[in-house]
């Protein structure tokens, strides 16, 4: 979205912050030039309402393989239900390092707690390395 912003996509206000679902990839480059996560991060705190807050809409479909994530080294969640998306999220972010599966069976081993109001699990990946979980 700060991308949008910067490239001047989103017609001045919160309102024209949507991103669809395969707009970050071909949004980061172009025009000749690389947008840093920090000038984006930049523009969209620049563009900020009176209550601090940034609004927007995503359709964004955050999937193994798919999506390379840039500005997090640590994810903070809960054990989600297998067959839920937030699983293909959690799957995207740990990587090729473990599989979802092998946490979650090591979860269970250890008598984690599951779904909402379950146990939480950070995982991190310090600069984009390989993923640590807890």
């Amino acid at each position: 979205m700060g991308v949008k912003r910067i490239r001047g996509l989103d017609d001045g206000d919160s309102a024209g912050l949507n991103l669809g679902q395969f707009e970050w990839a071909p949004l980061s480059v172009g025009e000749g030039k690389i947008v840093s996560r920090e000038a984006a991060l930049e523009a969209l705190v620049a563009g900020m309402d009176d209550g601090a807050f940034v609004t927007g809409q995503t359709s964004l479909m955050i999937t193994p393989g798919h999506y390379d994530f840039k500005c997090s080294d640590h994810l903070v969640t809960n054990f989600h239900a297998p067959d839920s998306t937030l699983m293909l999220l959690v799957s995207a972010y740990v990587g090729s390092g473990f599989t979802i599966k092998e946490i979650y069976e090591d979860a269970q081993e250890k008598g984690f707690k599951f779904l909402s109001y379950g146990d939480v699990c950070l995982f991190s990946r310090p600069g984009g390395r390989s993923v640590t979980y807890m």
